[in-house]
Formats: structure tokens, sequence, C-alpha cells
């Protein structure tokens, strides 16, 4: 499985080295950013926002809800709190419920 790099992956001992563009004898090089993967991984950020307003909208904004990434259908359907799933869990246990299988 792909991790997410965060913060906390940056060695401690993290040296670079900057090339002068005049001192580079190879013309060939990349001389700017050509990221493919932060654009994408930010953009899923949306879907995952879009999903908890759509919650907060169905809730009515009767109360604040937790909503941890990732978010499974399991954990989508607990924090919709409807009937059924008021009968299962109890009113305290809201923000710490975590359904079976979802990490």
């Amino acid at each position: 499985k792909y991790k997410i790099p965060m913060a906390n992956d940056i060695p401690i001992d993290f040296r670079i080295t900057l090339l002068n563009a005049h001192e580079s004898s190879d013309h060939a090089v990349c001389y700017s950013s050509k990221a493919v993967g932060e654009p994408p991984l930010f953009l899923s950020a949306t879907v995952f926002f879009a999903i908890k307003r759509a919650i907060s909208a169905y809730r009515q904004g009767k109360e604040p809800f937790a909503l941890n990434i990732p978010a499974t259908c399991e954990r989508i359907r607990m924090a919709c709190r409807d009937q059924i799933v008021d009968s299962i869990i109890p009113e305290n246990k809201d923000k710490e419920f975590q359904p079976c299988g979802s990490f």
C-alpha cells in the first residue's frame, strides 16, 4: 500500500546541493518542478470535505461529528446517524465509535 508522505518522513540529516545553471555543462537538466503526485493528492481532499459537508447537511447541523480519513463506506454510514444507526450506537459513543474493519 502507498502511504502519503508526512512531515515526519523528512530525514534528520537532510543535505541538498543547488547547482548553478551556468556551471552545469548538461543543458538537458530539468529546471523546474514537474510534480505529478501532489496536485491529485490535494484535489482528493476536496472529495473528503464534500462528503463531510453532505453528511452535515443530512444531519441538519444537529451536532458536531468526527469523520476520519479514509472515509470508508462504514464510517460515512455511521456518521449519518439515522434511526437505524442510533439503535446500534449509544448516544455517548458517537465520537469514539469505529466500525469493524475501518482503520
